[in-house]
């Protein structure tokens, strides 16, 4: 599913698209799995309050909070050079600017994303090296896949943890659900791990048993 949705975004620019702008910019570079991510981002941008506090030598601070939301996030905005950072790290922990600095970008109207903010394992051009180079191609892709689960995963929690974090319950109903998440996934990697192992003492067992039979016949 996800290398025939790449085929279809390689071939043309997803259909919401309406031809400017960054939300162009974005179909151009990455594969339609992270292109939709930071559709959800920049759309989301809708909800959110924004203002300057500070701007000292083309350097603006900005207070942002979102709707039915207490929590102020701050985004710093080197305007000449295009560089944003803001305090929830998203971009630092999935590789994805976050709808904070993205709403930064389109008040000083940046029409593209600056190249330092676009890792190259989420694009279109990543997804045709792997495919060119079929020597490496089954491990490339199994990382490319890994990464892009544990992205997939920061992202689900990003949104988890802010949310979770506004009361007590909610915090303990977050907690108690992921240790029973933990325990799952601890149950399964061992399940797997054990599969692993007893592949590999049959394998060596069936080696063993070759070596031995031309030794025998090397002595005879």
């Amino acid at each position: 599913m996800e290398l025939n949705q790449d085929f279809r975004c390689k071939n043309g620019a997803p259909n919401k698209v309406n031809g400017r702008g960054i939300l162009k910019h974005a179909s151009n570079v990455y594969t339609l799995t992270m292109f939709k991510r930071f559709e959800e981002e920049l759309m989301d941008c809708i909800d959110l309050n924004c203002v300057e506090f500070s701007n000292i030598e083309n350097i603006s601070l900005y207070h942002v909070t979102e709707d039915g939301h207490e929590r102020i996030y701050y985004v710093e905005f080197d305007v000449p050079n295009s560089i944003v950072s803001c305090s929830c790290k998203m971009f630092e922990s999935l590789g994805l600017l976050c709808r904070h600095a993205l709403w930064a970008f389109l008040m000083n109207n940046i029409k593209n994303i600056p190249e330092k903010y676009i890792l190259r394992r989420w694009t279109k051009k990543a997804k045709l090296l792997l495919a060119s180079d079929f020597r490496a191609s089954s491990a490339h892709e199994e990382k490319s896949s890994c990464l892009l689960r544990l992205s997939e995963l920061n992202h689900i929690g990003y949104n988890l943890f802010d949310k979770g974090s506004l009361t007590p319950k909610c915090t303990q109903f977050v907690k108690e659900k992921l240790f029973d998440a933990l325990h799952l996934v601890e149950k399964e990697t061992a399940t797997m791990q054990k599969t692993n192992d007893s592949k590999i003492s049959k394998h060596t067992s069936f080696q063993d048993a070759i070596n031995y039979g031309s030794g025998r016949s090397s002595e005879n």
